[in-house]
């Protein structure tokens, strides 16, 4: 090691690559086994490490003691945007997209990269997975648009060329970068949803292709758009409270039993079952009741249950009365976890996707000198101070002679 360098002559790594540490004797002080690190500021014999994929290097304050082995994990393992990156720069006698790295937008890559190593919170109880990650296997003989279209829905992404560069986008949310207030429109704004309610689907159910089921295609679990809060039974009154709890009656929830650890639907109140889906009726600001039918008779429950009982409302399924179910297939995802995740965010743009156009004034700053790509996210304000954001579906958002700004916006919120 010299400094925060670590030498190996022609180690052969990249910057980006993925490495573990091990030693005979003690590690630098500032890295540990069993980590991921990242490679960066490479040279032929000397690299640095860091925690992110191209952040900043570690600071390393000793050298360690004993023999020091770098385990290298490979460049790009399930890294989705990495991935999609090493197709589309493979040749195409080779199977690849037959893209030149420098038609690539780097730092775009980077930040999906990173995007796609994040940890979410994926269990109550604290268990986390990578935001994205990908595996599976296509036919190279595949139509190469058809691959980069299924490799980018594993990060609820979008692959375009933008002015001959190309951008690989991974799925979340972006600070807006641009603000309009009322001032700057001539006219209303007008928005659209891109499908009638009555036409949309309120659950998705996907086809995975996972390890347990040898790479088969299988229908996962249905997801729904749900918000969960506790609720306290009382089978005297027969109602569930929970302190403004929102819900209106004929909403749809139904009740699972949640000891701190696991679900464990035995402890459901006696007359509550876990798989159905009720009304609610009767309720009040603090309570609820729960029926078979809408607008039917309360369900009646002859004791409390025991545990946590948490009430799940179907956001969707109570707007639209009826259950729609949307099946898709996602062949390169092989984990269940993440293709319910995937599935819930394609059921949320499938349900916000909305177009809207704004008539802005001619020659206000930003009505005059704006350009817009692909994910870029616009925010509007009107008079009452309430605020729009959308995202852009265009790679250039168009300014007609007459002010109106035309922009395809997807996912409203």
């Amino acid at each position: 090691r010299d400094a925060n360098q670590f030498n190996a002559t022609g180690h052969g790594m990249s910057n980006g690559d993925v490495v573990q540490l091990t030693t005979t004797g003690t590690l630098p002080t500032g890295t540990a086994t069993g980590t991921d690190y990242y490679v960066v500021n490479k040279t032929d014999d000397t690299f640095e490490l860091s925690t992110t994929r191209g952040g900043t290097p570690l600071t390393l304050s000793s050298d360690g003691t004993g023999t020091h082995t770098v385990d290298h994990q490979g460049g790009y393992r399930d890294n989705v945007a990495l991935c999609i990156a090493d197709y589309m720069t493979t040749p195409k006698n080779m199977g690849g997209y037959g893209v030149s790295w420098s038609k690539i937008n780097t730092s775009i890559l980077i930040e999906s990269a990173n995007i796609c190593d994040e940890s979410v919170v994926i269990h109550d109880d604290g268990t986390t997975q990578a935001r994205y990650f990908i595996g599976g296997s296509f036919t190279t003989d595949s139509n190469p648009a058809d691959i980069l279209k299924q490799m980018a829905s594993t990060m609820a992404g979008w692959v375009e060329e933008i002015d001959g560069l190309w951008y690989i986008e991974a799925g979340q949310y972006k600070t807006p970068s641009m603000t309009i207030t009322e001032n700057e429109f001539r006219d209303v704004v007008s928005t659209v949803l891109d499908k009638p309610m009555r036409e949309s689907f309120n659950s998705v159910r996907v086809v995975t292709r996972t390890n347990e089921s040898e790479f088969q295609p299988t229908p996962d679990e249905s997801v729904e758009a749900l918000d969960k809060f506790d609720v306290t039974p009382n089978h005297t009154t027969g109602t569930f409270t929970a302190t403004a709890h929102g819900k209106n009656n004929g909403d749809r929830v139904r009740f699972i039993s949640w000891d701190g650890t696991a679900i464990d639907n035995d402890n459901l109140p006696t007359g509550i079952d876990q798989s159905v889906w009720y009304y609610v009726v009767n309720k009040t600001t603090k309570a609820f009741q729960v029926s078979f039918e809408k607008d039917g008779a309360a369900v009646a429950f002859s004791d409390n249950g025991t545990g946590t009982i948490r009430a799940f409302h179907d956001i969707y399924l109570s707007r639209d009365a009826e259950r729609r179910v949307f099946d898709t297939e996602m062949a390169l995802v092989n984990d269940s976890t993440l293709s319910r995740r995937l599935g819930l965010i394609q059921l949320k743009k499938a349900r916000q996707g909305t177009s809207a156009v704004l008539p802005l004034k001619l020659g206000t700053a930003d009505a005059c000198c704006f350009d817009l790509r692909t994910g870029d996210t616009i925010r509007w304000i009107d008079n009452h101070k309430s605020f729009w954001e959308t995202t852009s579906g265009k790679s250039i958002v168009s300014m007609a002679s007459d002010g109106t700004v035309t922009d395809t916006a997807h996912g409203l919120s």
